[in-house]
């Protein structure tokens, strides 16, 4: 059979290099025998997905190099898209049911190559794993060949999906050989499932606080208004300003702090009753949750929140982003406006397939067959309180 989705070797090579250097310097270590880092046959690995590196930290364990199942999003992307392809990723549209990429699968490991995905489908915003579909027990009968779990740890205060830059500090990755097809045969789809949920299970919040590794930036605090938008001091949904290892609220200025582990204080350096982004995180998405649900049960026609001054693209299928200049878009009860330049269109919540926040593309939705992705020009906008919204 024809080699699927090509790893090209020149690029894989100098990957290499580079994760030579990034492992020393953001001290890098690992947990895994010799059985499963020499492993030369096709085989499945499924991992947690908390940093933005994390597929070329755990091919810098592995001999043999697996092929990637990536969001489109990220494969539009000009330049990480391009390397991506290089180093034989797979499409997938997040968020949604894609019958097509499992055939796609079954052709990468029928041509002796091995596969590696995220079962939770994007990386954690919160540190915790999520959940993920029980459906993966079906590929790992379908494929039939040995199943690789991996685990980071310490990455989300290292590399956190909200921020911009990496913090020095120290990540850990632990591989198991969960799986050969013998004992798949043996075991049922619940006691499958429940292994690889057990293997992939971790609390990055917790693991910190045991340890309490220092992290060495002083930019802690920057760009954490993308996923803390509530204020606990007023309740406003307003959002946060974030400079340095400070965050400053947008309606009544309280400022909070990001301390050299990674956990909140007030100015003074006293802990906060919320001292991590998890528990504010899952705090704030409950109360935005039940506004959002208040306002439909009181049959509010009027837009309960917009983004202003975002910059919008649109896309039919897997094609390359197309602009449609700058605008707004606003989320009412049972649609979403996207206001344009020269048009304004309504997306029904009932026909939109998928909404999730991403980082650089702050917001990205799939409507029918096309994908729209909003990003903010100017103000930094929350893309999850739109995903919390929609959800």
């Amino acid at each position: 059979m024809k080699q699927q989705y090509k790893i090209n070797p020149i690029l894989q090579f100098l990957v290499k290099i580079w994760m030579i250097i990034y492992a020393k310097k953001y001290r890098v270590t690992a947990d895994i025998t010799p059985e499963v880092s020499n492993m030369k046959e096709p085989y499945l690995l499924l991992a947690n997905h908390v940093g933005r590196f994390d597929p070329f930290i755990m091919n810098h364990f592995l001999s043999k190099a697996p092929h990637f199942i990536s969001s489109d999003a990220i494969l539009r992307d000009r330049v990480i898209g391009t390397i991506f392809k290089l180093l034989g990723a797979l499409p997938i549209k997040k968020g949604t049911r894609d019958s097509q990429i499992i055939r796609e699968m079954a052709k990468v490991i029928q041509s002796g190559n091995a596969l590696a995905l995220f079962p939770e489908g994007a990386r954690t915003w919160t540190g915790q794993t999520k959940y993920f579909d029980p459906s993966i027990v079906k590929l790992i009968r379908l494929l039939k060949v040995p199943v690789i779990t991996s685990v980071m740890k310490g990455v989300y205060f290292s590399d956190p999906r909200w921020g911009n830059g990496l913090r020095k500090s120290a990540m850990h990755i632990e591989f198991k050989l969960a799986f050969r097809p013998e004992d798949v045969k043996a075991l049922t789809d619940e006691q499958i499932y429940e292994t690889i949920k057990r293997n992939l299970q971790h609390d990055d919040v917790a693991y910190q606080r045991d340890r309490l590794i220092r992290l060495d930036s002083e930019k802690r605090a920057e760009f954490i208004e993308f996923i803390c938008f509530q204020c606990p001091s007023c309740q406003s949904f307003d959002g946060f300003d974030s400079k340095g290892n400070d965050f400053t609220c947008r309606n009544c200025s309280s400022t909070n702090h990001v301390d050299e582990f990674g956990f909140l204080t007030n100015q003074e350096g006293n802990a906060l009753e919320i001292d991590n982004t998890r528990d504010w995180v899952n705090w704030q998405n409950k109360n935005f949750a039940r506004y959002i649900q208040r306002e439909i049960k009181q049959n509010n026609t009027d837009k309960l929140f917009s983004s202003q001054k975002m910059h919008l693209e649109f896309a039919v299928g897997y094609e390359k982003m197309q602009s449609l200049g700058e605008g707004m878009f606003h989320f009412y009860s049972d649609r979403i406006e996207v206001v344009g330049a020269e048009k304004t269109e309504v997306l029904p919540i009932s026909e939109i397939s998928a909404l999730t926040a991403q980082f650089k593309e702050r917001i990205e939705l799939f409507y029918q067959d096309k994908a729209y992705r909003f990003t903010s020009v100017a103000a930094k906008e929350s893309g999850m309180k739109w995903e919390v919204a929609i959800n």
